[in-house]
């Protein structure tokens, strides 16, 4: 049931409108709410070192999702891992049942310090933008960037003003 924030009246809401509220994590740096799809999409931009990580939720059994960019020695590739985060009946936190920590926080602190029984450290949370530029030592000189000739995974190419369009600096 739910009440009208001005008008007072009350109703049912529709689930399709109701999210679950994740509280806390939701406002931290490390939380993504995308799927383990785009998760691996962000986590492999090549602009993110090896220990880019971030919580996503989770869609079957367990709280969250902690996915985590890694390097394959054998493939010769970066690779992504992810780890069910479980929450016990005592209320605490774990990735494996012998070691508990009291909250998400505490576990991401962590390994932050030590890999202890994950592929690596967590490095850095992963940032929420969808692309990442990479310098490939072309200079953009007088590039103008509300001309964007094409976007594509590598990276987006920028065509130069043409001498017959007035700029207005700002």
């Amino acid at each position: 049931m739910a009440t009208h924030s001005t008008t007072d009246q009350k109703g049912n809401n529709p689930s399709k409108y109701v999210t679950k509220d994740y509280g806390p994590y939701q406002l931290q740096d490390w939380w993504n709410d995308v799927n383990k799809m785009e998760a691996e999409k962000l986590l492999l931009l090549p602009c993110n070192p090896t220990g880019t990580f971030l919580v996503r939720k989770a869609t079957g059994a367990g709280l969250f999702i902690l996915s985590v960019k890694d390097y394959n020695l054998t493939s010769n590739d970066a690779c992504v891992k992810h780890y069910r985060i479980r929450q016990l009946d005592n209320g605490n936190v774990c990735i494996i049942p012998k070691q508990t920590f009291e909250s998400v926080f505490d576990l991401i602190d962590h390994h932050k310090n030590a890999a202890d029984g994950m592929c690596c450290k967590l490095n850095v949370p992963c940032p929420e933008i969808k692309s990442c530029s990479v310098d490939v030592g072309v200079p953009n000189v007088g590039a103008d960037l509300d001309k964007c000739g094409s976007h594509g995974d590598q990276g987006s190419t920028r065509f130069p003003p043409s001498k017959h369009e007035e700029h207005a600096h700002v």
